[in-house]
Parts: structure tokens; C-alpha cells; sequence
């Protein structure tokens, strides 16, 4: 069996040695579509994404014509698409031959295999170019925000003929926040890949701005500086309705990476009971482990719900527990049975202890709460529930591994 060491936070990763190399996800920023434009029939996207393995320059795109919940977008959808490494240098993707493709609701589709003009650099951007075209409106995602020149656009029309400017050239439509990626990029890798299951705290709600490689939420933050990742969050998502609901297009590309990491928990205390959690705890580390054999899984102790009588989160006396006693009950039950070890995990990432006052205290840490920051009070929480980008980084230092192996 061979091994990854890591040495302290995912951030700072250190590799020890190399696993065979397999067909994974190879960039970060991976994610899945959240709302739908309505008055607009054709788009035109830049996203930018990163990349870790040395020496890749074959890849291929997953596309998806899917709301996150894989719910209907309402109608089929027609992507063509290009991917621009070097800067400057596009690519023009093929599906089946073709350089376009129509998706029909519901649906995902891989392009062919492309070979970059080079090697991508370890680190470096490249950036993924679509242009669609949909009767019913253009399916986007909605909680980015626009890192302007150099990185991420969106481009709509109310028009179904926006100019394709996949290729180069201007588009010449609306521009707006949001953007089209990828469900996927895929190649061969042999670095740890994971695939980060969210609800609105990982999807981002509370915690902009970006960092400084376009990385929102908890874990997101933390691997997507040396990890490719899929991202499959949205707002409300619970453990429950994952393992009851649909979910075949996600699941078809968990062979795909070599790691989960179940980040959800703090929509399903509320409304679950503690062996019902633990119950779909299992259930989704167990989908990894199968489509990927040796997939090690993770889990969090998962943070707070709770209200602030002055609307500012700075004093403990101020802030009140949102959840009944029963509800909160469930949350340190489920996250004392995590830290001391799910048998179904690799390893629980206690999330909770750092933003928590104190251990199982349900409130949101006010003092010395952040390293290195000596002012007091802090602020670390956007609503209660959500963190502010102080929250999230401070969550995001909990994502630690001793190993990571692979069979």
C-alpha cells in the first residue's frame, strides 16, 4: 500500500511518496449549478481552475445540464466548449467528434480526451471556456462573485445567438455575477483527489470574499490550494436528503477521486436523530469506498446553531442557543461519537472546536479565536449559523490527515 504523509494543515501538504497513477479529477473548483436564468437563452463562461499533477496535458471536461439537487434545468441545454492553457492558447473541446453537444435535462456528458499544446505547470491556472444555448434559460451557478480581469466571467442574452467566443473574440452579452463550471475535470493523477459533499456553510453562504485562488467555504479553502476536488454542495442540504434522494449523476463520478469528505450535519440535527445520522454518516462513506476501493472517508464535528440578542456575535452573554435541548443534544452526541472515531471513517476533522467558546458549548468562539489576532472581541460568525471569512478560515484549519493511502 502506498502512502501520502502530510505534515500539519491540507493547506501546507507535504508529499512523501506517489501512488500509482489512476483516472482522476485533476483541478480544483469543480462544482455543481444552483439557479437558472430564466430570461436568458444563450451565455458565454470563463472559469478559472488549478491544477497539482506534474506533467498533465490530457484531460477531458465533464459537463451538466442539472440543478444541484439533480432536479430539472426545464429543458435541454447546448454546450460547446474550450479550454485555454497556455494563457492565450485555446483548445477547442470535442464531444463524440463534435465541437458541440446538446445535453438533455437531467444529464451529464464527458467531452473526448484533449491534448494541451504543453504541459500544465504544477499550480498554475487554466481556464475552461463554454458557450450555451437553452430555450428555457441558462443554468449558472449563483454564489460566486466575479474575480473581474484575469479569472472568472459570465456573459448573458436574452437573445439565443449570442456570438460564440469560446474560441476568442467578444461575446458581447450582459455581463453578471456567476458562472458555468464544470462538473468535472478528469485525467490521469496520482495525487489524492477528494470530493467535498456541503450544504450552504461549504456552497459559501456567509463567508466571501474568495480567496486568492477563487476557493469559497470551509473545505474548499483548505484543499483547493493543493487538492482537486469535486464540490457537490448547495443551501439546505442534509445527509438525509442525499442518501434518499436522487443522486446517480453525482455518484457516477465518485471512481473518480480517491477520498470523501462528508462536511454536512448542521441542517440535519435539527430535524434527524443522532443514530439516523450516524446511519447516513455511513451510508455516504460507503459510496466512496465502493466506486474507489481503499477511498479513505472523513467526516466533521460539525458547528453551532445559534442567535445574537444585539445582532453582533462579540459576547457570549449576548448569544443564545437557537436549537431545542433535544436538537442540541443531537449535535454533541453525533460530534463526540466523531472525535472519538466513526469506525466507517479515516479520521473526524473537528470543524466545531474551532469556532466553538468552548467544547459542546453551542456558542460561537469572541476571544482569542484566530492565531496571531489579539484584538478582542472577534466576530467569526455571519448569522449563527454561517461563518464570516474569518469563520470559515478558522474551520478550514481543521482539515488535517496523518496519511492518505491508496490500495
Amino acid at each position: 500500500m502506498k502512502k501520502f504523509l502530510i505534515a500539519g494543515a491540507m493547506a501546507g501538504a507535504v508529499f512523501a511518496s506517489q501512488a500509482a497513477a489512476y483516472e482522476g479529477v485533476v483541478t480544483t473548483r469543480n462544482q455543481l449549478m444552483d439557479a437558472v436564468s430564466g430570461n436568458s437563452h444563450s451565455a458565454n463562461s470563463r472559469t478559472v481552475q488549478y491544477t497539482f499533477q506534474p506533467g498533465l496535458q490530457r484531460l477531458r471536461v465533464v459537463v451538466q445540464n442539472f440543478l444541484s439537487d439533480e432536479g430539472p434545468v426545464g429543458c435541454p441545454v447546448t454546450y460547446t466548449g474550450s479550454v485555454e492553457y497556455p494563457y492565450g492558447t485555446r483548445s477547442q473541446l470535442l464531444f463524440n467528434g463534435v465541437p458541440s453537444t446538446t445535453l438533455p435535462d437531467i444529464s451529464i456528458q464527458s467531452s473526448d480526451y484533449l491534448t494541451l499544446p504543453s504541459p500544465i505547470t504544477p499550480g498554475s491556472p487554466i481556464f475552461i471556456h463554454f458557450h450555451l444555448v437553452s430555450p428555457c434559460g441558462i443554468p449558472f451557478q449563483n454564489i460566486h462573485f466575479s474575480k473581474g480581469s484575469g479569472g472568472d466571467s459570465f456573459e448573458t442574452c436574452t437573445c439565443s445567438n449570442l456570438p460564440d467566443n469560446t474560441m476568442g473574440g467578444p461575446g458581447g452579452g450582459t455581463v453578471t455575477n456567476g458562472f458555468v463550471p464544470p462538473i468535472a475535470v478528469i485525467g490521469e493523477t496520482s495525487l489524492p483527489t477528494y470530493v467535498v459533499w456541503g450544504d450552504s456553510i461549504e456552497w459559501g453562504a456567509g463567508s466571501q470574499p474568495m480567496d486568492s485562488r477563487g476557493n469559497i467555504g470551509p473545505v474548499s479553502r483548505s484543499l483547493g490550494l493543493n487538492f482537486a476536488h469535486l464540490k457537490f454542495a448547495r443551501s439546505g442540504e442534509t445527509m438525509a436528503a442525499i442518501t434518499r434522494g436522487s443522486n446517480s449523476l453525482r455518484r457516477s463520478l465518485l471512481p473518480n477521486v480517491s477520498a470523501s469528505v462528508n462536511a454536512l450535519g448542521v441542517n440535519d440535527f435539527v430535524t434527524t436523530s443522532t443514530g439516523l445520522m450516524n446511519q447516513n454518516s455511513q451510508t455516504l462513506a460507503s459510496w466512496s469506498q465502493t466506486a474507489f476501493p481503499g477511498a479513505q472517508t472523513f467526516a466533521i464535528a460539525f458547528s453551532m446553531r445559534d442567535r445574537s440578542l444585539t445582532g453582533m456575535w462579540t459576547t457570549l452573554t449576548e448569544q443564545i442557543i437557537a436549537a431545542t435541548p433535544y436538537q442540541e443534544q443531537n449535535r454533541v452526541t453525533y460530534n463526540t461519537g466523531c472525535r472519538a472515531g466513526f469506525p466507517w471513517l479515516t479520521a473526524c476533522f473537528d470543524v466545531a472546536s474551532k469556532v466553538e467558546s468552548s467544547l459542546n458549548s453551542g456558542k460561537w468562539c469572541v476571544e482569542n479565536c484566530t492565531p496571531g489576532v489579539t484584538t478582542n472581541p472577534q466576530r467569526i460568525t455571519a448569522d449563527g449559523i454561517h461563518p464570516n471569512a474569518a469563520g470559515a478560515a478558522l474551520m478550514g484549519s481543521a482539515y488535517n490527515a496523518s496519511s492518505l493511502h491508496y490500495p
